[in-house]
């Protein structure tokens, strides 16, 4: 959760939706810039906080769950890598997200 310190002073976030599956090498260069010369604080999302295991064995603990995203903040996801991309296609033809994973 991004920290709030005043009423003027946020901290920025980039969000990184993690699937099982996911591409673990497309997000790792630009997540690593963002944090270090942009001042994100890296937060993994997940359809849960269950460990989510990438395309190359990666397992990652997500820190959010996209329930506890707001929907506004959703809009900004900033990544989103996926091997399956008639998962994602039905996902946005209005197809339910899976509860606990997919």
């Amino acid at each position: 959760m991004p920290r709030d310190d005043g009423p003027h002073v946020r901290s920025k976030a980039v969000y990184f939706f993690v699937v099982p599956g996911f591409a673990d090498w497309e997000a790792a260069h630009a997540l690593a810039e963002l944090r270090r010369h942009g001042g994100y604080e890296v937060q993994v999302v997940g359809f849960s906080r269950e460990p989510v295991q990438s395309m190359g064995g990666v397992t990652v603990q997500p820190t959010r769950s996209v329930a506890e995203v707001a929907r506004d903040i959703m809009a900004e996801l900033a990544v989103l890598a996926a091997d399956d991309r008639a998962y994602w296609a039905k996902l946005f033809r209005g197809g339910r997200l899976p509860a606990g994973g997919a």
